[in-house]
């Protein structure tokens, strides 16, 4: 046990999904800058980042990068203000792309490397000097398996000469968090439990989850239907030699995109229109309302009714016939079946590589597409 500190206070947020397309990042980061206020850091030993940072691969010009880039700044003087570490674990290679390396750039660019920020992309057991504590990071998809990756978080431990870690910040998830049809690709739980004394953030499903010392804050912002629950982040305080015991407070990010669905099966159109009033009577511009139906209301053809008589929403709709099931429930299925997909390992050789450079998406320039097809031939044709 570390006689360097008495009590640690930590923030942890994660699947922020800047760059989201439904969700306006302007929005986002509004309601980062309210949750992180000076106010709000000051009080902090260190924020972790959860993983999932970005939503998709973003590129200039024409994408909110210059917004988001003068967030990060403001985030990194005031931690460096106040004396703050900044940690962040890799998320879904497929959502952050590297970009959370965008941290390290600023540190260096603007503030000449004198922020305490760590942004981990490998699986590792860093130990923090300043508090005598040892982290472990596990990035999503670090192996095809998180039985691999547990293989080598045993070796990491071995190596390092511990038969624990005192906090893990990880992205992924434990088979509870999953419906068990679904859960094949989760972590150990009783593992996990077993070499992390203090406490464990976890990041990847938006819902929030506790069970013993771990902590799934879920999203930072809402950005699909099925999340109408409270979202934001949590704040962690852990007491030294308290092991397992942490006290987490969720802070809900109250101006969280709003997406409600009104069940409107069964309904006639008037009762359909009052029960769509009654739903979106306080919501405010830009939220997502969805009506439920079933292929035989007369209401199932009602949509462009609804946008006309409220512009100010983004409107869809979802046919459904069953009354029993709730479309949130069948929602998070379909959700956490797209991001719980076996990863299939291969080789990418001068032999193969133009073959599966043309089974991607087709881009809009087919031109360009060709191009770039002819020119990766020639590549491997003059080495």
């Amino acid at each position: 046990m570390s006689e360097k500190w008495k009590t640690l206070k930590t923030a942890w947020v994660g699947d922020i999904h800047l760059g989201h397309d439904k969700t306006p990042t302007e929005m986002i980061l509004a309601n980062l800058y309210r949750s992180f206020c000076p106010e709000a850091i000051e009080k902090l030993d260190i924020l972790f980042f959860e993983g999932d940072i970005f939503d998709r691969l973003l590129m200039l010009p024409g994408e909110p990068v210059g917004p988001i880039r003068l967030f990060f700044i403001y985030l990194l003087r005031e931690c460096l203000e106040k004396g703050v570490a900044i940690r962040a674990v890799k998320g879904t290679p497929s959502h952050d792309w590297d970009q959370c390396i965008l941290l390290n750039q600023l540190n260096e660019e603007v503030f000449s490397n004198k922020v305490d920020i760590r942004y981990v992309d490998k699986l590792a057991i860093d130990y923090e000097e300043k508090w005598g504590l040892h982290v472990l990071y596990v990035p999503d998809e670090w192996r095809p398996t998180p039985e691999q990756t547990q293989e080598e978080v045993q070796d990491l431990l071995k190596t390092k000469g511990i038969e624990k870690v005192d906090i893990a910040c990880m992205h992924g998830y434990f088979e509870p968090q999953m419906p068990a049809k679904l859960a094949h690709n989760a972590h150990d739980l009783d593992f996990y439990l077993g070499i992390v004394k203090y406490f464990i953030g976890i990041g990847h499903i938006h819902r929030y989850w506790r069970y013993e010392h771990i902590v799934a804050s879920g999203s930072f912002d809402r950005t699909a239907h099925g999340e109408e629950e409270p979202k934001g982040f949590s704040l962690v305080e852990l007491v030294n030699g308290e092991f397992g015991k942490p006290k987490v407070t969720f802070v809900e990010n109250k101006g969280a995109k709003q997406w409600k669905t009104v069940d409107c099966r069964g309904l006639e159109i008037e009762e359909a229109k009052a029960a769509v009033a009654k739903t979106v009577k306080d919501l405010p511009a830009e939220s997502a309302v969805r009506i439920l139906v079933k292929p035989s209301d007369s209401v199932a053809a009602a949509l462009p009714m609804f946008q006309g008589e409220y512009p100010q929403f983004t409107w869809s709709r979802k046919v459904k016939d069953s009354n029993t099931d709730s479309a949130d429930a069948d929602e998070q299925i379909v959700e956490l079946a797209s991001i719980n997909r076996q990863v299939n390992v291969f080789s990418i050789t001068p032999s193969n590589v133009v073959d599966l450079m043309k089974e991607r998406p087709k881009v809009a320039d087919s031109v360009l597409a060709g191009a770039a097809i002819e020119y990766l031939k020639k590549t491997v044709a003059d080495n």
